[in-house]
């Protein structure tokens, strides 16, 4: 599991100040590259490998909406890990200054190489042997 706290602003919310829907997904993107970050894969090392992670069906939950100004944080956990496909399954859940789910979102990656459909299994591979130590 993962956690890093973030705050709403200006540009994730609506007219009612509330937290929009694509924000959610963004910030879920923000926190899957900082938690790659974290296991030493940064953008640019992820770039030199010639690697992007393509997200695929998404389902997003939302119980109480977040406001602008809040503070919350996302934690991720890894669900599911196939090593052939170089796919895992990830939560992001959501949480208030007040610890209480939010929102979650539930997603499939899949790493793949840059501008093409097919898939790298060496870099995948350690990879997810990286998510995989850190998700035990």
């Amino acid at each position: 599991m993962c956690t890093i706290e973030y705050k709403v602003s200006g540009s994730d919310v609506n007219d009612h100040m509330v937290m929009e829907t694509h924000s959610y997904y963004a910030f879920s993107l923000r926190h899957i590259y900082n938690f790659l970050n974290d296991l030493g894969f940064s953008r640019q090392k992820l770039n030199s490998m010639k690697v992007c992670f393509h997200e695929q069906r998404s389902h997003i939950q939302i119980a109480k909406p977040l406001m602008f100004g809040t503070k919350f944080n996302i934690e991720l956990r890894i669900r599911r890990l196939d090593y052939d496909s170089g796919s895992f399954e990830i939560t992001y859940t959501f949480l208030n200054s007040s610890n209480e789910r939010c929102a979650s979102i539930r997603s499939e990656c899949q790493i793949k190489r840059m501008n093409q459909n097919d898939l790298i299994k060496s870099a995948s591979r350690r990879i997810i042997d990286q998510i995989h130590i850190f998700s035990d």
